[in-house]
């Protein structure tokens, strides 16, 4: 028996979802008041799917680079820490 965090009902085991992080090994909310906040998500994000809108990640500024990519590794030109991050 588990106490959901978000309803405060005690519930058995079977009603969370694993959660391997947890000390316990469940998640702190019942599948039910996941479940009910995903699809409150959902409605309120649905104008934004419903337009095709994808949220991209835009640099704000140039970046500096410190280093010519050639001249380093294969992890360092993967991993793009040349460019001074």
């Amino acid at each position: 028996m588990k106490v959901c965090v978000k309803c405060r009902e005690n519930k058995i085991n079977a009603a969370f979802a694993v959660d391997r992080n947890m000390r316990c090994g469940l998640k702190s909310w019942c599948k039910a008041c996941t479940n009910e906040a995903s699809m409150k998500r959902r409605e309120r994000n649905k104008a934004i799917a419903d337009a095709g809108v994808v949220a991209s990640f835009e640099p704000t500024h140039e970046r500096e680079v410190i280093a010519e990519p050639e001249e380093l590794s294969l992890w360092a030109r993967i991993t793009g820490w040349f460019y001074g991050l």
